[in-house]
């Protein structure tokens, strides 16, 4: 057995090794050291979290421009739609007035040819 010095202890009593008061000191001193870790861990984890939500507003702001203009190009186009709408009914009604004119030319160019006999 190894020889160990008499230590005088916060307990007031000379110990040969340790005493009751210094297990807990050393107890004591390495739960400091884990809650040391313990912040470390967390101090890290939460640099990281913080990266990954500066990352997902960052990609949240790019998806909302990408909305936003698909927006627009909806909005032009459902513009685009109603003036070819517009255009389409104009022509539908000059068509209907043409072939009523090409009908009543038909009506008279038959009653002028066969109407003299």
């Amino acid at each position: 057995m190894e020889y160990e010095p008499a230590v005088m202890c916060r307990c007031r009593a000379k110990a040969g090794g340790f005493c009751g008061a210094m297990i807990i000191q050393v107890a004591s001193t390495t739960s400091v050291q884990m809650l040391g870790d313990a912040v470390m861990l967390l101090k890290r984890e939460k640099r990281v979290l913080s990266k990954e939500v500066e990352d997902r507003r960052s990609q949240g702001e790019e998806q909302k421009k990408v909305v936003d203009d698909i927006r627009k190009l909806v909005a032009a186009t459902k513009e685009e739609v109603r003036s070819l709408k517009a255009r389409n009914k104009k022509l539908q009604n000059e068509r209907n007035v043409l072939l009523i004119s090409i009908i009543c030319r038909l009506f008279v160019m038959c009653v002028v040819l066969f109407g003299k006999r």
